[in-house]
């Protein structure tokens, strides 16, 4: 179980995407969940990706600048997991 930096909710690990930061201060999405670095976890439903953006959780969450191109990018696959999920 893993929380949600938007929700604050409780959620399994297979039910969230996990950002890492690096030491280079790199910021990506890692699908597998084993990357090495600093990481976040959002729900997979793109309510909160949009949330995430909204309130720049991200931001400060790793405290830095988030490209809003990133945050675009995490809605992208968020919604993209969750049509897959629904597929299945």
């Amino acid at each position: 179980m893993r929380k949600c930096l938007v929700s604050q909710e409780m959620f399994p690990k297979k039910e969230l995407v996990r950002i890492v930061k690096t030491k280079e201060q790199e910021l990506f999405i890692d699908p597998t969940g084993r990357q090495n670095g600093r990481g976040a976890y959002i729900a997979l439903e793109p309510k909160f990706a949009i949330q995430a953006k909204q309130k720049k959780v991200l931001d400060k969450a790793f405290e830095m600048k988030v490209p809003e191109a990133f945050y675009d990018e995490l809605y992208a696959y968020v919604e993209h997991q969750k049509a897959r999920k629904e597929l299945l």
